[in-house]
């Protein structure tokens, strides 16, 4: 086991620790988490969600922020056929 690998090692287990640890101020923060269907009114909210993501992180692959116009047509075309249900 070369440098490299130790060093990959290290990087995963602190990366899975802080997970851990954050997973838990979650939890401790949010109190009972309740899952629904996402309405209309939480678009904005996701949007600022997913433009922290596209700004902070590496979790998409969009590099700029997404427009409210945009998050809510690709919430129209995604849950219009929902809407008729």
């Amino acid at each position: 086991m070369d440098f490299n690998d130790l060093s990959r090692q290290w990087d995963n287990s602190r990366r899975i620790e802080r997970t851990k640890i954050i997973s838990n101020e979650i939890r401790k923060n949010l109190g009972e988490v309740k899952i629904r269907k996402v309405t209309e009114s939480d678009i904005k909210d996701i949007l600022d969600i997913y433009n922290y993501a596209i700004l902070k992180t590496t979790v998409s692959y969009d590099c700029k922020p997404c427009t409210l116009e945009r998050r809510s047509k690709l919430y129209n075309e995604k849950y219009s056929f929902y809407k008729r249900c």
